[in-house]
């Protein structure tokens, strides 16, 4: 009985630390982050000026590069975490793709400046039709 009695603790402690986990899961898509949710409710005006600044250069729809109009790349993109997307853009990155410049090329943009720059890359991408492309 002392087993049966030292299992059943053992498996509570595993639950509950598995349901801890699961409350503080990373959130799915960069739709569903709470702070691309704020930034839909914010004024997106100056993240707007500084993607006409910066971001339009490689992002702008018709271009050969990852423009807003790749709905595909984008929706596959939302996936990846806030923090890796920032990363990417904070730090540059390089692939298949193409090349992201560090700090998207816009070096006095603050950190809430560069996450804002990506909520509205994501924001215009989805105003286009969700083709295959």
């Amino acid at each position: 009985m002392k087993i049966f009695n030292k299992i059943q603790k053992f498996l509570s402690i595993i639950t509950l630390i598995f349901m801890v986990a699961c409350v503080n899961k990373k959130e799915n898509s960069i739709y569903d982050n709470s702070e691309y949710l704020e930034f839909l409710k914010s004024s997106k005006s100056n993240s707007f000026e500084i993607w006409e600044s910066y971001c339009i250069t490689c992002h702008k729809s018709g271009i050969d590069k990852i423009g807003i109009d790749q709905t595909s790349y984008w929706r596959n993109s939302s996936k990846n975490s806030l923090e890796d997307l920032y990363e990417n853009v904070y730090n540059g990155y390089e692939g298949k793709n193409g090349i992201m410049p560090k700090r998207g090329a816009c070096y006095e943009c603050s950190e809430q400046d560069l996450k804002n720059s990506i909520f509205q890359l994501f924001f215009l991408s989805d105003q286009f039709p969700n083709e295959d492309n």
